[in-house]
């Protein structure tokens, strides 16, 4: 065979084969059929083969990043549709509303829930305003590294283009309403600051926004939950409401905490490594913790948690809890070894490329990795197609640079090493 067909190793195949494992082994232990295991573990790895198949087609770096370039012109012009919702109102926002999804009687997507008003919480065309404000998120992130790297040697039209792409994307950010891609936005940011060592920065960044909130709270009546759900509600509403005891008590009752403290327990107590099966809860596959009744609601097995309460409905929010209880402690280990690869692979282009749009590039990954780590807490990211697709895409082309870094490419690294992505630490700045 030529050398172009070989099969590349890169540094996800192991974790990648471990987590695959895991799912397997799961699966046989729960008595889980083929489908709903495939249906299960598609919903947060379908883009895997994407990965590989952007490794494989070994993309030539000008195409990446006409690529990269491409992608975020799309960013810039979703978060433009969401700003026009917000400015022509429920005439315009009606064209994009999605509607339930129905096959065979069963509902596996369902319709929309939000109250269109002139308030209404943007969603572009991804149906969701938290799909549209994380989506918008990640993109920031990503261009907010690529302008940290080139800033210095950018033209004054492309410094244009940056400010117009950072108004546009961050006010849609801010209008999705989505306290979740808030919270993962500074704390991306947060990332960039601390990876480019903006130290001043990051300590302004850090206790401004900390003091700003203590004196605002200090200074106003908190807002109830109810008000802070309401289309009424503003954005400061929404913010303060936060941190209020009664969006707290909602939470520990019904919502992401009672996830966290109540059914977490439960799941690594009688189902700690392999979980109760891919597919079986969390899933959309079989409905178990969704909003939906799932493609094959009878293999359901969330009855076997003995919670009866509404609030396990919330489970498919609680992205990292739903994994766990698929795949058990064994499937989020192996999960976060993949992610935890992708990091280190991103961390090695960043510290060893000479050229600064892909160390731009990496550092931007870092932090929108970041950002989906934490989101992941309140949403099910890894399972929205406009998150997870371009997790893994990005990735793909982040291992394309690390292995012509790896390879010894010409003008990609600043001195010959055939190390990998583990050995970041040893690397000289």
């Amino acid at each position: 065979l030529g050398q172009g067909l070989l099969w590349k190793r890169t540094p996800l195949d192991l974790p990648v084969l471990c987590f695959l494992a895991v799912s397997a082994g799961s699966a046989l232990v729960n008595d889980v059929p083929a489908i709903v295991w495939i249906l299960g573990i598609r919903e947060f790895t379908r883009y895997v083969i994407l990965y590989y198949v952007v490794v494989h087609a070994n993309l030539s770096e000008q195409f990446t990043r006409t690529l990269i370039k491409v992608l975020l012109a799309m960013a810039l012009l979703e978060a433009g549709i969401g700003l026009l919702q917000s400015l022509l109102g429920v005439p315009f926002t009606s064209l994009f509303v999605p509607r339930a999804v129905t096959v065979g009687g069963a509902e596996i997507r369902s319709g929309f829930t939000q109250i269109l008003s002139r308030r209404t919480r943007i969603f572009g065309t991804l149906g969701r305003y938290g799909r549209l404000g994380f989506f918008s998120a990640i993109f920031l992130l990503l261009a907010g590294g690529l302008y940290l790297s080139l800033r210095y040697r950018l033209k004054n039209l492309s410094k244009l283009a940056f400010a117009a792409f950072f108004s546009v994307v961050s006010a849609a950010v801010v209008l999705s309403y989505s306290r979740t891609s808030w919270f993962a936005l500074y704390a991306g940011i947060l990332v960039l600051l601390l990876l480019s060592r903006k130290i001043k920065v990051l300590l302004v960044a850090t206790f401004v926004p900390l003091v700003a909130t203590v004196i605002l709270l200090s200074s106003v009546q908190l807002e109830t939950w109810t008000v802070a759900r309401t289309e009424e509600a503003g954005l400061a509403q929404r913010y303060i409401a936060t941190f209020s005891s009664g969006y707290l008590e909602a939470l520990l009752e019904h919502g992401r905490l009672f996830i966290l403290t109540e059914v977490t327990p439960v799941i690594v107590r009688d189902f700690p490594w392999l979980g109760l099966g891919p597919g079986t809860i969390g899933s959309a596959a079989t409905g178990g913790g969704t909003s939906s009744t799932g493609f094959l609601p009878e293999y359901s097995h969330e009855d076997q948690l003995d919670i009866y309460e509404p609030g396990i409905r919330r489970l498919h929010d609680v992205g990292w809890v739903a994994i766990l209880a698929q795949v058990g402690i064994l499937g989020v280990l192996a999960f976060l070894w993949i992610v935890a690869q992708l990091g280190m692979t991103a961390f090695y282009c960043y510290r060893k490329s000479m050229d600064r749009f892909v160390r731009g590039f990496s550092l931007g990954y870092l932090a929108m990795l970041a950002a989906i780590v934490l989101a992941n807490f309140a949403m099910f990211v890894l399972s929205f197609r406009a998150i997870s697709m371009y997790m893994w895409l990005f990735g793909g082309v982040l291992t394309l640079y690390w292995l012509r870094i790896k390879n010894g490419a010409a003008g990609a690294i600043a001195s010959p090493s055939n190390e990998g992505p583990r050995d970041f630490a040893r690397v000289d700045c």
